[in-house]
């Protein structure tokens, strides 16, 4: 939330391959549980600090929350957050979420976003650039200056009533800067944070429809073009 091309190719693979092979069934409770089918070796769990995996010589972070959602719909969701607005985004947790708006022409791929809000007691405040879109998820990667080895991924996979959303941040690097710089990560994305992130995604997503409802009652869409939501990576 450093820019090596190899790394950030698979990374795009594997957000394809989660988010194509997710599937979800009732617990009775109204959640979903999740199961994954994928060729891919498990990932290790470690629960102060994430998922936490090694690709070659370079180390991962992964940390992600998972939830069924009533009345939502990936591609209004998709939509929702391509076309980013300040006061639409505040209305979703007014004195929480400060600022989310586009800061280039793009729509899309490779379109810059600044986001501003507070996850716990934590003010976040980055730029992110859209690095992969598709029907049912949308990937971007945090940048200061140059890209870092930082992205926030969200899968959204549809049913009859609503849909199963998937919010996952992975950081990492790769070779000796691994081993150098890992201690920050675990700084940064302590386990503290990652209660806090969770918490914070299970608040925002669960009321998400329910705020496109309200913006799509009091707004004419009559006219508008259709996003493209052809599959692509830069």
């Amino acid at each position: 939330m450093l820019c090596l091309e190899p790394f950030r190719t698979n990374m795009r693979n594997c957000d394809a391959l989660i988010c194509a092979s997710r599937t979800s069934r009732s617990n009775g409770n109204g959640l979903r549980s999740q199961t994954f089918r994928s060729s891919a070796p498990a990932i290790p769990l470690n629960s102060a600090f994430g998922r936490r995996s090694r690709r070659g010589s370079g180390l991962m972070v992964t940390i992600e929350s998972s939830m069924y959602v009533p009345r939502m719909r990936a591609a209004r969701v998709i939509d929702f957050f391509l076309h980013p607005r300040d006061d639409l985004y505040q209305s979703w947790w007014p004195g929480t979420h400060f600022s989310m708006h586009s800061v280039n022409d793009s729509v899309g791929i490779g379109q810059v976003v600044y986001m501003d809000e507070l996850v716990g007691d934590r003010r976040i405040r980055s730029s992110c650039v859209v690095t992969d879109l598709g029907p049912e998820r949308i990937t971007w990667q945090f940048r200061r200056l140059v890209r870092l080895p930082c992205w926030l991924a969200i899968c959204i996979v549809d049913d009859g009533g609503g849909a199963t959303i998937t919010h996952t941040i992975r950081a990492g690097y790769r070779g000796r800067l691994s081993r150098l710089l890992d201690p920050l990560l675990r700084l940064y994305f302590s386990a503290r944070f990652e209660r806090m992130m969770d918490e914070h995604f299970r608040t925002e997503f669960s009321v998400l429809p329910q705020i496109l409802e309200q913006v799509d009652a009091a707004t004419s869409v009559k006219g508008a073009q259709p996003a493209d939501y052809t599959p692509r990576s830069r």
